[in-house]
């Protein structure tokens, strides 16, 4: 496993132990629990800049080099990846509901509720890349939860040692 560039200078495995915003990588998570809440693939939002109350505070979303659409169905927001779609589905469906999906698709990172518990920066709660293989093998798998694992050793039949 590659988890830096020299292991003599530094045992941080970043693979293993690093962690990374989890920024459009949790936008399944979302849209999951839309669809089973019974929104509509067709329904429309507004692509633009938002602000969604979070308490005393504002969070400011909007998309990657201001591209917004105007009006678009959740399938087109989904295609072109929308930040401030997503944004609105998540007020919509709730914090704590996407919580719960990705705890069932297979999440094992402590999760906080988004709006209640802001984090720090923009895209997310931090969470370990070793954790996120799951949850795709999961949808994949039709509900199975595949955890993650690691091949110590491969060999080829014809290298010796």
């Amino acid at each position: 496993m590659i988890g830096g560039n020299n292991y003599r200078k530094s045992e941080f495995n970043l693979a293993v132990q690093g962690e990374r915003q989890p920024g459009s990588s949790f936008k399944p998570f979302v849209l999951a629990t839309a669809l089973k809440d019974g929104i509509s693939p067709d329904s429309e939002f507004e692509s633009g800049p938002v602000q969604i109350p979070l308490g005393d505070k504002l969070w400011y979303v909007h998309n990657y080099e201001n591209s917004d659409l105007g009006r678009i169905s959740l399938t087109t927001a989904t295609e072109v990846s929308d930040n401030t779609v997503y944004a609105q589905l998540t007020q919509l469906v709730g914090p704590g509901a996407i919580v719960r999906t990705a705890k069932k698709l297979g999440i094992s990172s402590p999760l906080k509720n988004y709006f209640r518990d802001r984090p720090r920066r923009r895209g997310g709660q931090p969470a370990s890349r070793w954790r996120a293989p799951s949850p795709p093998s999961t949808t994949a798998g039709y509900g199975s939860t595949v955890p993650p694992s690691a091949t110590i050793r491969e060999r080829s039949p014809d290298v010796r040692n």
